[in-house]
């Protein structure tokens, strides 16, 4: 014992510890119950119990349709009913898509629960000082419309793998008018649908190809014509820039195209040969290139002349009226965009546009596919 004391006062503790030896410690736990029992008994008292613990609920997790219900709950509680209406999809990007919703579509309530959101909205930024936001919110009360959304899709719709294209009839709910945003509901039935590009409910396409620059492939505006075939709309063949070729190569292009079926449309944006014809037919409703087409309107004119009077046109499944949704379709960089801007020219549309920084004015085609006129 006297040994084990020396060490822990003269060496290090590692030292100590390696010349501890079996008997040093039998000495030491009994030096070490002599000194609990000098304590008393208190010392040798068991620990105290642990208090039992409390018991829980077990833990459950909710189901989606659970979560959708509260989630519905919620939402109807603070959006009302009447905050919905039926537009027509406009553009899509993303994962967001701009729907335009006309006043003839909107029900007396829904066009009372707009003008309720902005007038509270008015009443805030009044109340604010904030006297810019009141007369902006005052001049949309009086907007007599179309209206544009900012939409999201339901989540509904992405699980079914339901594509929202770009022509779509829809309904929205939950619109915010102060914010013009709201979400889309369901999609409507089709009465056409385009591929490329993608869009739905088109009554008649431009193809648009261009002569020259890029030069007309015979493969290329094959492919095009066959997918506007299997679509079975409606469409009319416009070949672009034909002051950059001769009167010869129109020529042989247009009884190449004779013997595939089709009679092109030569037009010019640069000089505006053959526009004012293709703006006109645009209004009054257009013919298609089809040879035969044209051959079946020239029977049933034939024909229309020996009915008797108060024949309807619109009975012998002929369009009497011009068309209300036409897409230019073509590759790229054939003139598609300053086609489009050429027939707008001068109309409401083209000065909003002007007026928003978003008329394009070089004519460039950015990518492959069509849009919508």
């Amino acid at each position: 014992a006297a040994s084990i004391a020396v060490s822990w006062h003269g060496m290090s503790t590692a030292a100590a510890t390696t010349s501890t030896t079996p008997g040093a410690r039998r000495v030491s736990a009994r030096a070490h119950r002599a000194d609990l029992h000098a304590a008393g008994p208190r010392a040798w008292a068991s620990p105290r119990p642990l208090p039992p613990r409390r018991a829980t609920a077990p833990l459950t997790r909710a189901s989606s349709s659970d979560a959708t219900a509260a989630g519905e709950t919620i939402a109807g509680s603070t959006v009302s009913e009447h905050a919905r209406g039926y537009g027509t999809v406009v553009t899509s990007q993303a994962n967001f898509l701009r729907v335009v919703v006309t006043r003839e579509s909107m029900s007396q309530a829904e066009v009372d629960e707009r003008a309720l959101q902005l007038t509270q909205a008015m009443d805030r930024a009044s109340q604010a000082g904030k006297t810019d936001d009141v007369a902006k919110l005052q001049e949309r009360l009086g907007d007599e419309g179309p209206y544009e959304l900012l939409c999201v899709v339901r989540a509904l719709l992405k699980k079914i793998k339901q594509r929202v294209l770009v022509g779509d009839a829809v309904d929205v709910l939950g619109i915010d008018w102060v914010d013009q945003r709201a979400m889309v509901e369901t999609v409507h039935a089709r009465r056409s649908e385009l591929v490329d590009p993608p869009v739905a409910n088109v009554d008649h396409a431009l193809l648009v190809f261009a002569l020259e620059r890029p030069p007309l492939e015979a493969k290329q505006l094959t492919r095009f014509l066959v997918s506007m075939e299997a679509t079975g709309v409606p469409f009319t063949l416009v070949l672009n820039k034909a002051d950059l070729c001769s009167e010869e190569q129109k020529a042989d292009w247009a009884a190449r195209l004779e013997q595939w079926g089709y009679v092109p449309r030569f037009v010019s944006v640069a000089t505006g040969e053959g526009l004012d014809e293709l703006e006109r037919e645009l209004a009054t409703g257009m013919r298609t290139s089809r040879l035969d087409d044209e051959e079946d309107e020239v029977e049933g004119e034939g024909e229309g002349e020996e009915e008797e009077d108060g024949f309807d046109p619109s009975s012998s499944g002929l369009d009497p009226g011009p068309r209300s949704v036409t897409v230019l379709a073509g590759p790229s960089g054939v003139g598609k965009s300053s086609l489009i801007n050429r027939l707008r020219a001068g109309s409401k549309l083209a000065e909003a546009l002007a007026a928003a920084g978003e008329l394009d004015e070089d004519g460039e085609d950015g990518e492959e596919g069509g849009e919508c006129g």
